[in-house]
């Protein structure tokens, strides 16, 4: 998801010139149809440096799979081979610009996190049985994965 930082004026354009310059340095000669380098089977997490700390840049951040989100998000790359300073006048910019910001971002993990608290608030007769009652929900959930599968497999047949 590197790759978006291209479209940010919060980025500094020194800092998104060397973005443009490590992600043609990698390109790649066709497009990629899914990610290559995940853990896992799948979409599966991305692989990260194994050190990443203060001084880590974006642009060391790219990889072949950075194409990967610009092939999906369908990112012209012509603009990459301009000069910042030319980008917000390029049309192939402009659009891929449009692209991105048009990106409805969720964050799972806390929507998941909020909803199972108030599934369980009611329940709770004080904030430390409360934080018991959700640790051990999410306990028998990472358990029991199967379950919720079989669940929303039943739904959507019925």
């Amino acid at each position: 998801m590197v790759a978006i930082a291209l479209f940010s004026s919060l980025v500094p354009l020194a800092e998104r010139q060397d973005l443009a310059d490590a992600l043609l340095k990698v390109r790649p000669a066709t497009t990629l149809q899914s990610p290559r380098s995940r853990f896992g089977t799948g979409w599966g997490k991305p692989h990260f440096p194994s050190s990443i700390n203060l001084s880590t840049r974006l642009c060391d951040l790219v990889d072949n799979d950075s194409w990967f989100t610009i092939f999906r998000l369908q990112i012209s790359s012509s603009f990459l081979e301009l000069p910042v300073s030319e980008w917000d006048t390029n049309d192939a910019y402009q659009t891929s610009a449009e692209n991105v910001k048009a990106l409805n971002v969720v964050n799972d993990a806390a929507e998941r996190g909020v909803k199972l608290a108030t599934d369980f608030v009611s329940a709770a007769r004080s904030d430390e049985h409360l934080q018991n009652i959700l640790q051990v929900v999410e306990n028998d959930r990472k358990q029991n994965q199967n379950l919720r599968v079989k669940k929303k497999t039943l739904l959507t047949k019925s």
